[in-house]
């Protein structure tokens, strides 16, 4: 979709054209695609992509299909609302269910939902290291040449690593 010189005249494009090509970047960035993949889907420039998309009628008609958009969440979140209590009804049943994985799975579906989420435990891995008595007394002492340790700090470790105390 390149340019295309009209026949007796010196414009390259008519006004319907551009509205297509227009439309139809709007179309492929609603659908997700990087303006880079439009302009080739398209074989046009990037930059032409990129002007389009910063023009304030696309803005006009991106904030008019949010706007749809918008509207449509409020219908679901109404529809959800009236559901809500018969789901409401249908966790209450599971609680008194004979098979205690449904039950469990129900208290916790309705405590993490009022608030009461289990607590999550971020697993690490922990780096166990073990340090030889003369390790020890090197770091402490290069604790104290840069300031972190003072002598009384110092010196009483050091007189019980090696006394073999602690």
């Amino acid at each position: 979709m390149g340019r295309h010189v009209l026949e007796g005249t010196h414009r390259k494009y008519q006004i319907t054209q551009l509205w297509d090509v227009h439309h139809e970047i709007v179309r492929l960035a609603l659908l997700g695609m990087k303006h880079v993949e439009i302009a080739s889907t398209l074989g046009i420039n990037p930059v032409t992509v990129s002007y389009t998309l910063r023009s304030p009628i696309v803005h006009r008609q991106l904030e008019q299909m949010r706007s749809v958009r918008d509207f449509g969440a409020i219908d679901i979140a109404k529809e959800i609302a009236a559901l809500a209590p018969a789901a409401v009804k249908v966790l209450e049943e599971l609680l008194d269910n004979e098979l205690p994985n449904i039950k469990l799975k129900a208290a916790e579906n309705i405590l993490d939902r009022a608030g009461y989420a289990a607590v999550q435990r971020i697993k690490q891995d922990i780096i166990v290291s073990h340090f030889t008595a003369a390790e020890i007394i090197d770091i402490k002492a290069r604790a104290k040449d840069i300031g972190l340790m003072v002598d009384a700090e110092y010196e009483e470790p050091q007189r019980q690593l090696a006394q073999g105390v602690g």
